[in-house]
């Protein structure tokens, strides 16, 4: 069995075996631990919370949907531009290939 010596400022030597320090130190820790917050811990989230986080999810959403709505229209014209340029590069190797051809396409 250990002891432990404490309170050498006072000389007083008080000894507790390690299963008395361990009860101890148990004991002040769930006192501590369940006057401040356990009772309101296991009640789950308020009202006002819930409340702030739908409202901050809410902003969230409405400021960043245009912005994809807006990108998805941009890739369109972009896909669209890039075929248009395809095309008119297609018909002038086309009329480059075939001049006589070309002369009934104007």
């Amino acid at each position: 069995m250990q002891s432990v010596e404490c309170d050498r400022s006072l000389n007083r030597y008080i000894t507790f075996s390690r299963k008395e320090i361990v009860e101890r130190k148990v004991r002040v820790f769930f006192l501590f631990f369940y006057d401040y917050g356990m009772k309101k811990s296991f009640g789950g989230f308020t009202l006002v919370e819930v409340l702030i986080v739908i409202i901050l999810v809410s902003i969230l959403i409405a400021t960043m949907s245009p912005r994809l709505i807006g990108s998805q229209a941009r890739a369109r014209n972009t896909a669209r531009s890039a075929h248009l340029h395809q095309i008119a590069h297609a018909i002038t190797l086309f009329v480059a290939e075939n001049p006589m051809e070309a002369e009934n396409f104007s």
